[in-house]
């Protein structure tokens, strides 16, 4: 736990605000509460689904907004939960600096951290922490992309060996990398959840 109290306390210096939690059962309890009647939209978050955040918020929140709970991934549903009171989602890696690292292929969850909702939640297990910026940048490359294009069946090289190739093959998911040296400006609030448990891709 060290470790994510250390890394919360350069978030808030940061201008984050954060949380730090144990378990994903203390995680749970925080999410319903905090996000009871507000509108909610969330990122493809591995660690949600596990989690069932989703399910467990049917007559908590006023609304959900999530893509993958729609026939399809349409724009519809992205941006009702782009617009969101509170966007949920996930990192693909942080750095012990405070750097967040997300790659997306839409870039829906991407634009949703930077702009849009009123504020976001990161939720981040204790793997996605790397020791700095380029160990940061080789963990979302090379261990989170690769598992999520058998997420989503993307035919791409890295999917085969589980080596980012530096790809520009139809169906990269890697078409968007965001790197957020600090808060932005443009989200009022956001809120870096830590979890000392391994926690989605």
């Amino acid at each position: 736990m060290e470790k994510l109290y250390k890394l919360a306390k350069k978030m808030e210096s940061l201008g984050y605000e954060t949380q730090v939690f144990e378990n994903t059962d203390e995680v749970e309890k925080f999410l319903l509460n905090y996000l009871k009647d507000k509108i909610v939209g969330f990122g493809g978050s591995m660690g949600m689904k596990s989690m069932e955040i989703y399910e467990k918020l049917d007559g908590i929140a006023k609304e959900r907004h999530w893509h993958w709970k729609t026939p399809e991934i349409s724009r519809e549903a992205m941006m009702k939960a782009h617009l969101a009171d509170c966007y949920v989602c996930s990192a693909n890696a942080v750095s012990e600096n405070g750097e967040i690292i997300n790659i997306d292929g839409v870039g829906n969850r991407v634009a949703s951290t930077i702009f849009g909702p009123n504020e976001v939640i990161y939720v981040i297990g204790k793997n996605k922490i790397e020791k700095d910026f380029d160990n940061a940048m080789f963990r979302a490359k090379n261990e989170a992309a690769p598992k999520n294009t058998v997420r989503v069946d993307a035919k791409t090289p890295c999917r085969t060996d589980g080596k980012c190739h530096n790809c520009t093959v139809s169906g990269c998911i890697c078409n968007v990398i965001s790197v957020h040296r600090r808060k932005p400006s443009g989200i009022p609030k956001i809120t870096i959840v830590l979890v000392n448990m391994d926690l989605g891709f």
